[in-house]
Protein backbone atom coordinates (compact mmCIF):
# COMPACT_ATOMS: atom_id res chain seq x y z
CA UNK A 1 0.00 0.00 0.00
CA UNK A 2 1.39 3.65 -1.43
CA UNK A 3 1.47 6.16 1.40
CA UNK A 4 0.69 9.92 0.69
CA UNK A 5 2.30 12.36 2.47
CA UNK A 6 2.41 16.26 2.31
CA UNK A 7 4.94 17.30 4.29
CA UNK A 8 6.50 21.20 4.93
CA UNK A 9 10.37 20.87 4.60
CA UNK A 10 11.62 24.04 6.94
CA UNK A 11 13.36 27.08 6.13
CA UNK A 12 16.21 26.41 3.72
CA UNK A 13 18.98 24.18 4.71
CA UNK A 14 18.01 25.19 8.69
CA UNK A 15 16.60 21.54 9.23
CA UNK A 16 19.97 20.42 8.62
CA UNK A 17 22.27 23.73 9.72
CA UNK A 18 20.33 24.15 12.72
CA UNK A 19 18.37 21.16 13.85
CA UNK A 20 16.86 22.72 16.86
CA UNK A 21 15.25 25.21 15.28
CA UNK A 22 13.09 22.49 13.31
CA UNK A 23 13.33 19.36 16.25
CA UNK A 24 10.07 18.52 16.39
CA UNK A 25 9.29 18.43 12.45
CA UNK A 26 12.86 16.06 12.27
CA UNK A 27 11.58 13.53 14.65
CA UNK A 28 8.26 13.41 13.24
CA UNK A 29 10.38 12.56 9.76
CA UNK A 30 12.53 10.41 11.55
CA UNK A 31 9.89 8.51 13.31
CA UNK A 32 7.93 8.22 9.77
CA UNK A 33 10.42 6.77 7.96
CA UNK A 34 11.97 4.15 10.77
CA UNK A 35 8.38 2.63 10.57
CA UNK A 36 8.20 2.64 6.64
CA UNK A 37 10.24 1.89 3.71
CA UNK A 38 8.80 1.92 0.60
CA UNK A 39 10.29 0.46 -2.83
CA UNK A 40 10.22 4.42 -4.75
CA UNK A 41 9.70 7.80 -3.67
CA UNK A 42 8.00 10.37 -5.90
CA UNK A 43 8.10 14.07 -4.66
CA UNK A 44 6.22 17.06 -6.23
CA UNK A 45 8.58 20.11 -4.87
CA UNK A 46 7.35 23.38 -4.87
CA UNK A 47 10.74 24.91 -5.75
CA UNK A 48 10.33 23.55 -9.17
CA UNK A 49 7.72 24.86 -11.98
CA UNK A 50 8.03 24.43 -15.72
CA UNK A 51 5.74 24.64 -18.52
CA UNK A 52 4.77 21.71 -18.66
CA UNK A 53 4.30 18.73 -15.95
CA UNK A 54 8.29 17.14 -16.29
CA UNK A 55 9.27 13.98 -14.82
CA UNK A 56 13.02 13.50 -13.49
CA UNK A 57 14.13 10.45 -12.80
CA UNK A 58 17.63 10.17 -14.60
CA UNK A 59 18.71 12.84 -12.33
CA UNK A 60 22.35 14.19 -11.93
CA UNK A 61 24.80 13.21 -9.14
CA UNK A 62 24.89 17.10 -8.38
CA UNK A 63 22.08 18.98 -6.26
CA UNK A 64 20.53 22.51 -6.95
CA UNK A 65 21.08 24.92 -4.14
CA UNK A 66 18.33 27.14 -4.64
CA UNK A 67 19.01 29.03 -1.57
CA UNK A 68 21.60 31.88 -0.63
CA UNK A 69 22.91 33.13 2.41
CA UNK A 70 23.68 30.61 4.48
CA UNK A 71 26.63 28.94 4.98
CA UNK A 72 29.28 27.17 3.12
CA UNK A 73 28.71 23.96 4.58
CA UNK A 74 24.81 24.35 3.33
CA UNK A 75 26.22 23.77 -0.57
CA UNK A 76 28.35 20.55 0.19
CA UNK A 77 25.36 18.17 0.31
CA UNK A 78 24.69 15.23 -1.81
CA UNK A 79 21.79 12.90 -2.39
CA UNK A 80 22.47 10.42 -4.95
CA UNK A 81 19.39 7.85 -4.85
CA UNK A 82 19.24 5.36 -7.18
CA UNK A 83 17.62 5.42 -10.18
CA UNK A 84 14.19 3.42 -11.21
CA UNK A 85 13.78 3.83 -15.18
CA UNK A 86 10.89 1.33 -15.28
CA UNK A 87 8.82 3.22 -12.58
CA UNK A 88 9.31 6.42 -14.21
CA UNK A 89 8.25 4.63 -17.57
CA UNK A 90 5.34 3.71 -15.70
CA UNK A 91 4.22 6.72 -14.60
CA UNK A 92 4.52 8.35 -17.57
CA UNK A 93 2.35 6.33 -19.47
CA UNK A 94 0.16 6.21 -16.95
CA UNK A 95 -0.46 10.73 -17.03
CA UNK A 96 -0.12 10.31 -20.62
CA UNK A 97 -3.15 7.92 -20.55
CA UNK A 98 -5.01 10.58 -18.54
CA UNK A 99 -4.25 13.17 -21.45
CA UNK A 100 -2.22 14.76 -19.54
CA UNK A 101 0.70 16.38 -21.01
CA UNK A 102 4.28 15.63 -19.19
CA UNK A 103 7.59 15.66 -20.35
CA UNK A 104 11.46 14.51 -19.03
CA UNK A 105 14.29 16.29 -18.17
CA UNK A 106 17.48 16.21 -15.97
CA UNK A 107 17.89 17.89 -13.20
CA UNK A 108 19.66 17.98 -9.55
CA UNK A 109 17.17 17.47 -6.77
CA UNK A 110 16.20 20.84 -5.30
CA UNK A 111 15.92 21.45 -1.60
CA UNK A 112 12.48 20.70 -1.12
CA UNK A 113 13.89 17.35 -2.76
CA UNK A 114 16.84 16.70 -0.75
CA UNK A 115 16.14 18.07 2.54
CA UNK A 116 13.59 15.89 4.13
CA UNK A 117 14.98 12.85 2.19
CA UNK A 118 18.50 13.30 3.87
CA UNK A 119 16.57 13.22 7.33
CA UNK A 120 14.09 10.68 6.37
CA UNK A 121 15.85 8.17 3.97
CA UNK A 122 19.75 9.17 4.78
CA UNK A 123 21.15 5.83 3.24
CA UNK A 124 20.16 6.94 -0.03
CA UNK A 125 18.97 3.47 -1.17
CA UNK A 126 15.54 3.93 -2.39
CA UNK A 127 14.95 5.42 -5.42
CA UNK A 128 13.45 8.97 -6.38
CA UNK A 129 11.32 10.57 -8.97
CA UNK A 130 10.90 14.42 -8.71
CA UNK A 131 7.53 15.61 -11.33
CA UNK A 132 7.05 19.51 -11.49
CA UNK A 133 4.50 21.70 -10.90
CA UNK A 134 3.20 23.30 -13.46
CA UNK A 135 3.04 27.05 -14.34
CA UNK A 136 0.31 28.73 -13.75
CA UNK A 137 -0.64 27.12 -10.11
CA UNK A 138 -3.93 25.54 -11.61
CA UNK A 139 -5.29 24.30 -8.59
CA UNK A 140 -7.59 21.31 -10.46
CA UNK A 141 -4.81 20.54 -12.98
CA UNK A 142 -2.75 19.59 -9.68
CA UNK A 143 -5.16 17.77 -8.33
CA UNK A 144 -5.94 16.01 -11.87
CA UNK A 145 -2.44 14.57 -11.79
CA UNK A 146 -2.92 13.75 -8.29
CA UNK A 147 -6.09 11.85 -9.75
CA UNK A 148 -3.93 9.86 -12.95
CA UNK A 149 -1.11 8.37 -10.12
CA UNK A 150 -3.92 7.18 -7.95
CA UNK A 151 -3.71 4.08 -9.80
CA UNK A 152 -0.30 3.22 -8.00
CA UNK A 153 -1.73 3.92 -4.44
CA UNK A 154 -1.27 0.27 -3.60
CA UNK A 155 1.83 0.20 -5.21
CA UNK A 156 4.37 0.85 -2.20
CA UNK A 157 5.24 3.92 -3.98
CA UNK A 158 5.80 6.94 -1.10
CA UNK A 159 4.56 10.23 -2.74
CA UNK A 160 5.66 13.02 -1.07
CA UNK A 161 4.32 16.47 -1.59
CA UNK A 162 6.88 18.92 -0.38
CA UNK A 163 6.27 22.32 0.00
CA UNK A 164 4.67 24.47 3.71
CA UNK A 165 1.27 25.21 4.87
CA UNK A 166 2.28 28.28 6.12
CA UNK A 167 4.63 30.01 3.14
CA UNK A 168 4.90 33.90 3.95
CA UNK A 169 8.67 34.93 4.51
CA UNK A 170 8.07 38.67 5.32
CA UNK A 171 6.07 36.55 8.08
CA UNK A 172 8.30 34.27 10.00
CA UNK A 173 10.68 34.52 13.00
CA UNK A 174 8.31 37.26 14.17
CA UNK A 175 5.11 36.86 16.15
CA UNK A 176 2.64 38.93 14.05
CA UNK A 177 -0.13 37.21 12.71
CA UNK A 178 -0.40 34.36 14.40
CA UNK A 179 -4.02 34.37 14.96
CA UNK A 180 -4.36 34.82 11.27
CA UNK A 181 -1.91 31.85 10.57
CA UNK A 182 -4.15 29.93 12.96
CA UNK A 183 -7.41 30.68 12.07
CA UNK A 184 -6.20 29.38 8.14
CA UNK A 185 -4.77 26.25 9.45
CA UNK A 186 -8.22 25.87 11.03
CA UNK A 187 -9.80 25.90 7.81
CA UNK A 188 -7.65 24.40 6.02
CA UNK A 189 -7.61 20.97 8.09
CA UNK A 190 -11.37 21.22 8.37
CA UNK A 191 -11.38 21.10 4.52
CA UNK A 192 -9.12 17.90 4.58
CA UNK A 193 -10.58 15.69 7.48
CA UNK A 194 -14.25 16.75 7.65
CA UNK A 195 -16.63 14.14 6.05
CA UNK A 196 -17.99 15.06 2.80
CA UNK A 197 -18.06 13.98 -0.29
CA UNK A 198 -14.94 14.44 -2.35
CA UNK A 199 -16.35 16.38 -5.36
CA UNK A 200 -17.69 18.89 -2.84
CA UNK A 201 -14.06 18.50 -0.66
CA UNK A 202 -12.24 19.03 -4.26
CA UNK A 203 -14.58 22.10 -5.06
CA UNK A 204 -13.08 23.67 -1.32
CA UNK A 205 -9.50 22.73 -2.38
CA UNK A 206 -9.58 24.34 -5.57
CA UNK A 207 -10.92 27.43 -3.77
CA UNK A 208 -8.73 27.39 -0.97
CA UNK A 209 -8.25 31.10 -1.40
CA UNK A 210 -11.91 31.25 0.29
CA UNK A 211 -10.19 30.16 3.35
CA UNK A 212 -10.22 32.83 5.87
CA UNK A 213 -6.34 34.32 5.75
CA UNK A 214 -5.50 32.53 3.10
CA UNK A 215 -3.47 35.18 1.16
CA UNK A 216 -1.57 36.05 4.56
CA UNK A 217 -0.59 32.29 4.83
CA UNK A 218 0.12 31.87 0.91
CA UNK A 219 0.95 35.23 -1.02
CA UNK A 220 2.06 32.77 -3.91
CA UNK A 221 0.61 29.23 -3.82
CA UNK A 222 3.26 27.26 -5.16
CA UNK A 223 4.00 26.11 -1.47
CA UNK A 224 0.54 24.74 -1.06
CA UNK A 225 -0.06 23.14 -4.42
CA UNK A 226 1.54 20.58 -3.58
CA UNK A 227 -1.18 19.36 -1.31
CA UNK A 228 -3.05 19.22 -4.07
CA UNK A 229 -1.62 17.06 -5.43
CA UNK A 230 -1.06 14.58 -2.85
CA UNK A 231 -5.15 15.10 -2.18
CA UNK A 232 -6.15 13.97 -5.73
CA UNK A 233 -3.59 10.59 -5.29
CA UNK A 234 -6.22 9.17 -2.59
CA UNK A 235 -8.93 11.36 -2.72
CA UNK A 236 -9.99 11.17 0.20
CA UNK A 237 -9.94 12.82 4.02
CA UNK A 238 -6.50 13.28 5.60
CA UNK A 239 -4.86 12.65 9.06
CA UNK A 240 -3.34 15.70 10.25
CA UNK A 241 -0.07 13.77 11.43
CA UNK A 242 2.06 16.88 12.14
CA UNK A 243 0.59 19.89 13.91
CA UNK A 244 3.45 22.36 15.64
CA UNK A 245 5.24 25.61 15.19
CA UNK A 246 8.73 25.64 12.98
CA UNK A 247 10.37 29.04 12.96
CA UNK A 248 7.33 30.59 14.82
CA UNK A 249 4.60 29.78 12.88
CA UNK A 250 2.24 26.92 13.21
CA UNK A 251 3.02 23.98 9.81
CA UNK A 252 1.25 20.93 9.63
CA UNK A 253 1.69 17.55 7.45
CA UNK A 254 -1.01 15.58 6.02
CA UNK A 255 -1.10 11.68 5.70
CA UNK A 256 -3.02 9.57 3.79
Amino acid sequence: MSKVLFLSHGGGPLPLLQPDSHKNMINYFKNFSKDYKPKAIVVFSAHLETDAFTLISNHPEGLLFDYHGFPKESYGYSYNPPIDSDLANRLMKQIKLKKITITESQRGFDHGVFIPLMIMYPLQDIPVIQISLKKGLNELEHIQLGQALSAFKDDNILFIGSGSSFHNLSQFFNGSGNDKNTQFHDGLIDILTKDISENERINLLVNWKNIPNASFAHPRSEHLIPLLITYGIKQTKATISFDDTIMNKRIICALW
